[in-house]
């Protein structure tokens, strides 16, 4: 979404946005979409897709109980559970609420228009063909890089370069400016085949 608001901004006339001149600036990463694994065949084995952890800011929510209820219903989640993750992280500025959702739950968050949201581009990284060659394939950690077999033998190929962008933000977080200047995108990794027939 942000990224489409990058391309509708740099399209509207500067001259327009000099009232945001006193905006906030954020910048936030656009990670890179690691390179596939595939078989000889063809046949993918290891494959990417961007996907969003939401979080919250407690100190932006003026009614925790009924934010926990209404954040809980979209997300078919327990509000009990996110109202107790709001209450003991109540100084914090950054709370995780669900480490990856699905396209339905990012377009009901959205949906919500609280500025106490944020939806973070994560990369997921998924193995089609299950524990087929899964101690030959390996796995990655956390941040994406391999640990194991052909993902931390082939992690310089596959790894991408992540870009950013830096924006103008109004006081509900909606971005309203951005600066070609200050806009990298993301840069993918390159997929590799190896000698491996799935079957």
């Amino acid at each position: 979404g942000l990224l489409g608001r990058v391309v509708q901004l740099q399209l509207t006339d500067a001259p327009k946005l000099v009232r945001f001149a006193g905006a906030h600036q954020s910048t936030m990463a656009l990670p890179a979409r690691r390179g596939d694994l595939e078989d000889r065949n063809g046949h993918p084995l290891a494959v990417s897709r961007i996907g969003y952890r939401l979080f919250v800011d407690p100190q932006m929510i003026s009614d925790p109980g009924r934010f926990a209820v209404d954040l809980a219903h979209v997300l078919n989640d327990d509000p009990a559970r996110i109202d107790r993750l709001i209450g003991e992280n109540a100084n914090r500025r950054y709370v995780v609420i669900d480490k990856l959702l699905d396209e339905a739950q990012v377009k009901s968050v959205a949906g919500m228009h609280s500025k106490a949201i944020g939806m973070e581009p994560r990369n997921i990284r998924e193995y089609p063909q299950g524990k087929l060659a899964g101690a030959l394939i390996g796995f990655v950690g956390e941040d994406n890089s391999g640990l194991d077999g052909l993902e931390l033998l082939l992690n310089k190929q596959v790894t991408g370069a992540a870009g950013h962008v830096t924006y103008l933000r109004d006081v509900r977080r909606r971005p309203v400016w951005v600066e070609q200047a200050n806009y990298t995108p993301p840069r993918p990794g390159r997929g590799v085949r190896p000698s491996i027939d799935g079957g």
